[in-house]
């Protein structure tokens, strides 16, 4: 049993904590609760609930009830684990063994998934919808049987599934798949009479009940138990690989296509990807599983595709004549007449045909039999897409659990589990390649003294890892050489310059900017490189590298690298200008407006770009480190969380920094300041952020900059209640701004001060100062921080209805740009306004939206007091037992980041009185 929290709905309803079984209260709660373990996360309506327990007759205390139910239920799994969401109640951190099951079913382990099952599952639920889950559960239940069954008898074990199927065939009489299995486990066990009699049975059954003939597959497996035993057939397959692993889903897949019998054409499957990803090792598993299927034999060969001299099919055919008992005098000399003999040969046989390491579809095509019960099962670097009616299956890397079990395999598991954080390092490293995995672990295997850290020491650095993945004959680097050196001359140069960045993916935009060439030429050359499986896509118009692949491609773009990234940083820059101009963002700090970078219709357009581009803009600041991406970083601030995405800025601005410094370049080094002391500032850490901004305003020499970094240093000193010296310095920050002659910069200013202001009980002054703000403000930018503050003053004069409307401007604008910890700020802030005011409705739907954003966004300060406004809200409401729960456990996180306040200390005193 996993630790933490789970619910059982295989079976009776039942709930675990840490091994240890809760007591669930009466049938219709436990109902209720299987209800959300079924919607798996997902929340459930209020009215769903409803139909699902009372169906047509609910009572009219039916609301009431399902609330006193969650309520018993939060007790017992905790108020984190249910919560309320969207108008209804969902499950939250909840393990449930029907997603244990889905998980396990999904990697081929169908026995572990169905010994989850412990009866008839859910009875607590009754009527209508209860019967229809049950029928959906049990509909998978049978499919894992099934399954289970299909890779037992592939396996050779088939004796002991005949009782199982009986049972199966017996209570679904009239489903095929379970009446071949069993036709197919009796035939394996030497029973054929009682093969015969099944099928017999069935078709008499069909004939009867429903006026039709079983299935072409079922009709074939017959005929192939009437016609007896087959004379000798080719069976040239290689050696299943006995450490094999994963690959449950791909398996399936082809196993799938190749016992799927098309009306004119034989079914041809191809599988493609990177050198080392496993296609020939899949290719040989899936052709060992299907073996049984073709009883007219099977046929293998090594095309050599990826070499400089790949194999002649012409060469290919002959072998495959010979093999088929064609002596030499009569192959033909002609390749088509050739090809059309081994057709002839095969007509009427169901043959499998493995044609590994294929160069390209012109040395696949005579090599395809055209009979339609044939099938072709390819491997090849290039996709292939040329080959008619072939389906193509992009082979990726292992899962990471999936690469540490091969890693154990090769080197045993008792070493893997001494080590076993290092060795899921170690897969990360080989980038959970399997040649590299099997490289990595042979030399572990070959060296028993060395443990799995002293390989991931070896691996850590990049320019040494791909030198260290080679052992005798085995070489990941060799294996990617093979594939480069035969591109052409534009091609070799997008691999190398598309691996420059550090970003996990690139856009096709910022492709065409780091090759320095427009939109349709990058497009061209990044999918010829995707159809030679040397790059992904993982949608349309992105791209990216296996980690291995790029650690290689990189080490051929030396001399290259730097002119690339400028390229791309400048781009990147005047797209971000662009976007803030339909964002309606002040630009005042942003420095001159760079040509080039894409253009925006409109705000919906700019969002999408910034969503995509945001995850590899990150690590392209830290990258360049220069005054480029400083201005980047600040046009982030604009329109990014900081909060939601603390660590990426503080890891970039600390990169920058520490870049410029070693320059002796100050000036940028405190523009990198000035957005890590923002960070600082927004995560709590002031004592962290008062040096470095004071070290970096003596370095500011430009007046916006001066003026921001003082702006913020004076709500920096604020924090710690020194409210003249904070006044001193948001005084200073308001003439560096005058002094910088853009209005926006002074608003910028002012605004601080009227914050500063508000915390010393001067809010008629502070009124004063945020009302001209939003008039300088608004005809330039959208109004979102400065309208929030302007709902604090009034708030703080006692204007709480004039509040309302201030704080739902700023919420909707934070909303708009994706701004989550700025939308949960002002989320409370509306709660409390609309509790102030009476309307307790509105302030309970958004204290719930704060507390489960904010637990979302792991921000304690604002869940405690979303918590507050919630406890307070549904004391208001008549819960007191519910609203004191929340209560407590906001005061419980105030202590604990020793938050302290009048309110805090009344509502403590409060608890305790009652």
């Amino acid at each position: 049993m996993t630790s933490g929290v789970r619910v059982g709905v295989l079976g009776p309803v039942r709930a675990w904590r840490d091994g240890t079984a809760l007591d669930l209260g009466s049938p219709r709660q436990r109902a209720l609760l299987a209800c959300l373990a079924l919607d798996e996360g997902r929340p459930v309506s209020l009215d769903r609930l409803i139909d699902a327990l009372w169906e047509d007759d609910p009572a009219p205390t039916v609301t009431p009830m399902v609330r006193s139910y969650v309520s018993r239920l939060r007790g017992v799994l905790g108020h984190e684990h249910l919560v309320r969401l969207g108008g209804g109640y969902a499950l939250r951190g909840v393990g449930t063994d029907l997603a244990e099951f889905h998980t396990l079913t999904a990697q081929g382990r169908h026995r572990r998934a169905l010994a989850l099952w412990r009866g008839d599952p859910v009875p607590e639920l009754t009527g209508r919808y209860g019967q229809a889950t049950r029928t959906q559960l049990d509909d998978l239940r049978l499919t894992a049987i099934e399954a289970a069954c299909e890779q037992e008898l592939a396996a050779g074990a088939a004796g002991g599934l005949v009782p199982e199927l009986l049972d199966v065939v017996a209570r679904h009489p009239l489903r095929e798949r379970p009446c071949g299995l069993l036709m197919r486990a009796y035939a394996a066990a030497g029973r054929h009479a009682e093969a015969q009699a099944v099928y017999a049975e069935f078709q008499q059954l069909l004939a009867e009940e429903l006026g039709i003939d079983p299935g072409p597959e079922l009709a074939r497996l017959h005929s192939g138990l009437s016609a007896g035993p087959q004379a000798p057939v080719p069976a040239q397959l290689p050696p299943d690989i006995g450490d094999f692993t994963g690959r449950a889903a791909q398996v399936d897949e082809l196993v799938g296509e190749l016992r799927t019998e098309r009306e004119r054409a034989p079914v041809v499957s191809v599988v493609s990807g990177i050198g080392g990803v496993g296609k020939t090792t899949l290719a040989l598993h899936v052709a060992h599983a299907v073996r049984g299927d073709f009883p007219g034999g099977q046929l293998y060969v090594d095309l050599q595709g990826a070499g400089p001299a790949p194999a002649d099919p012409v060469a290919a055919l002959a072998g495959f004549l010979r093999a088929l008992g064609v002596g030499d005098q009569e192959i033909p000399d002609e390749p088509q007449e050739r090809s059309a003999l081994f057709r002839s040969i095969v007509s009427g046989r169901r043959m499998l045909v493995v044609l590994d390491n294929a160069a390209d579809a012109a040395q696949v095509s005579p090599l395809v039999p055209g009979d339609h019960g044939c099938g072709v099962l390819v491997t090849s670097r290039v996709r292939l897409l040329g080959l008619d009616g072939a389906r193509v299956l992009d082979l990726t890397v292992l899962e990471g659990d999936e690469a540490v079990t091969l890693l154990a395999k090769i080197i045993g598991p008792e070493r893997v589990a001494a080590e076993p954080e290092q060795a899921r390092r170690l897969a990360e490293l080989c980038g959970h390649l399997p040649l590299a995995v099997r490289v990595a672990g042979a030399r572990l295997a070959s060296r028993g003294t060395w443990t799995i850290t002293s390989m991931v020491d070896r691996l850590a650095g990049e320019r040494d890892r791909l030198r260290a993945l080679r052992v005798r004959d085995l070489a990941v680097e060799s294996s990617f050489e093979l594939s480069y050196r035969q591109l052409d001359p534009g091609c070799a140069r997008a691999f190398r310059l598309a691996a420059v960045p550090d970003s996990e993916d690139l856009s096709l935009s910022s492709a065409a900017a780091l090759l320095g060439v427009d939109e349709d030429e990058a497009e061209e050359l990044l999918e010829n490189l995707v159809d030679l499986s040397l790059l992904e896509s993982p949608s349309a118009g992105r791209y990216r590298f296996h980690d291995l692949l790029k650690v290689y491609a990189r080490q051929q773009a030396d001399g290259e690298r730097e002119q690339a990234l400028d390229r791309l940083v400048v781009h990147l820059l005047a797209t971000l200008q662009s976007a803030c101009e339909v964002w309606r963002l002040a630009l005042y700090w942003a420095g001159p407006r760079e040509g080039g970078g894409l253009r925006f219709a409109g705000s919906p357009e700019a969002d999408r770009w910034l969503a995509a581009e945001l995850p590899g803009i990150w690590p392209v600041v830290a990258q360049r480190g220069d005054a480029v991406a400083v201005r980047l970083l600040r046009l982030l601030e604009e329109r990014v969380d900081r909060m939601v995405h603390q660590r990426e800025f503080r890891k970039a601005a600390e990169a920058v920094k520490q870049d410029a410094e070693a320059r002796g370049d100050l000036e940028t080094a405190a523009g990198a300041v000035c957005v890590l002391g923002s960070v600082l500032f927004t995560v709590g850490e002031h004592a962290q952020a008062e040096p470095l901004l004071r070290a970096a305003a003596g370095h500011a020499r430009d007046r916006i900059l001066l003026c921001e970094i003082t702006t913020l240093l004076a709500l920096v000193i604020a924090t710690r209640l020194d409210y003249p010296a904070a006044v001193e310095v948001a005084l200073a920050a308001v003439r560096a701004g005058r002094e910088s002659g853009d209005p926006a910069a002074e608003a910028r200013a002012l605004t601080n001060l009227a914050q500063i202001q508000l915390r010393t009980d001067q809010a008629e002054e502070a009124l004063v100062h945020i009302t001209a703000v939003i008039g300088l403000v608004r005809p330039v930018k959208t109004v979102d921080f400065e309208v929030s503050i302007m709902g604090d003053v009034l708030t703080a004069l006692g204007r709480h209805a004039e509040a309302i409307p201030c704080y739902t401007e700023a919420l909707e604008a934070y909303r708009a740009q994706g701004l989550v910890q700025m939308s949960v700020e002002n989320l409370v802030l509306l709660a409390d306004a609309h509790l102030r005011t009476g309307q307790l409705e509105q302030a309970l739907a958004q204290a719930d939206e704060a507390l489960a954003l904010s637990v979302e966004i792991e921000d304690q300060v604002n869940e405690a007091r979303a918590l507050l406004a919630r406890g307070e809200t549904l004391v208001e409401l008549g819960e007191p037992d519910e609203g004191q729960e929340c209560l407590r456990r906001s005061l419980a996180i105030y202590d604990s980041l020793d938050i302290t306040s009048p309110r805090l200390d009344r509502i403590r005193a409060s608890l305790v009185a009652d």
